[in-house]
């Protein structure tokens, strides 16, 4: 099983250029994630302005939560790796503006996220033979601690 922790934050939209190791991020409109999006290799700030030109976002309250993957070292990620651990976000949460992945996880087999930061967020995610398990626990009640899967 491979296993990551992803710290998420809440992002403010002034200062969407300075974020710059974001891997994902998640558009939270009341108290629903209505949309996940996979962040690597992309200006967050381009990302987000597309995502929120929506008609969907037009008035109301609209928050950004940033993911970052922690303790994975000095090694690169490898881009099916980050679009697995987005198809397991995608699944776990199956947001409104996702167009794919909310009704079958094809994503990598074998694959434990922990989540700590978004209380929308399940604590524990993994993908086992291509089935999925959420835990219970929110992640915004965690805190991030390095060396511990939870």
């Amino acid at each position: 099983m491979i296993q990551f922790n992803i710290q998420w934050s809440k992002a403010l939209l002034s200062e969407l250029d300075r974020e710059i190791y974001a891997h994902f991020f998640a558009v939270v409109r009341g108290q629903k994630i209505v949309y996940i999006g996979n962040a690597n290799g992309e200006t967050l700030r381009t990302l987000l302005e597309s995502t929120l030109a929506s008609p969907d976002f037009h008035g109301g309250k609209t928050e950004i939560y940033l993911g970052r993957i922690r303790e994975y070292g000095t090694r690169r990620i490898p881009a099916e790796t980050i679009e697995g651990l987005h198809q397991l976000l995608v699944y776990a949460r199956k947001p409104r503006l996702n167009r794919r992945g909310k009704l079958r996880y094809n994503g990598l087999a074998n694959l434990r996220v922990t989540n700590s930061g978004c209380e929308l967020l399940p604590y524990n995610v993994r993908a086992e033979n291509r089935i999925v398990f959420l835990s219970m626990k929110n992640a915004a009640k965690m805190r991030y601690q390095p060396g511990i899967a939870g």
